[in-house]
């Protein structure tokens, strides 16, 4: 099963589920409806906030990933290639 969440570059350097989309009620059915909370999260959020929740290195980094999931829809996984 497909669905889709928002990813960043954590302090690690991995792309990373942002969260808390761990869990499969965070994830979405469609692209479109992930790529609006994309565009929420840097419109109503302060650099300063970001920052300080993710680090500087994930300004710029936040995008849609397609993500494989259990049929319950949890993510198979948290980290994917950048």
């Amino acid at each position: 099963m497909i669905r889709y969440g928002i990813t960043h570059v954590n302090r690690q350097g991995l792309r990373t589920l942002s969260a808390p989309a761990a869990q499969g009620r965070w994830l979405n059915d469609t692209r479109a409806e992930v790529k609006k909370q994309v565009k929420n999260i840097e419109a109503v959020n302060s650099r300063d906030t970001l920052v300080s929740i993710f680090g500087l290195q994930a300004l710029g980094t936040f995008k849609v990933q397609e993500i494989d999931c259990w049929d319950n829809g949890d993510p198979k996984g948290t980290v994917f290639p950048d």
